[in-house]
């Protein structure tokens, strides 16, 4: 029983390092990058503007969560 536990919380731990790892990796870099001209113009539009550029298909939403998310 104490095996199965002890095994348990090492795998456990493996995965929440290899995720914390992969976040770190891949997504920080994006969020770094100064703010663009296009991420300006996103963040200048009302949100009721945006809702209706997606909605519509002429906007992606990763653009906009991008955009938000870019370093000031």
């Amino acid at each position: 029983m104490l095996f199965s536990y002890l095994a348990h919380k090492k795998a456990c731990a493996a995965k929440q390092n290899e995720r914390r790892a992969r976040i770190n990796f891949g997504i920080q870099a994006e969020y770094r990058k100064p703010i663009r001209p296009e991420d300006a113009r996103i963040l200048a539009e009302p949100v009721s503007s945006l809702v209706e550029l997606v909605q519509a298909g002429k906007m992606d939403p990763c653009d906009i969560l991008m955009a938000t998310a870019s370093k000031p």
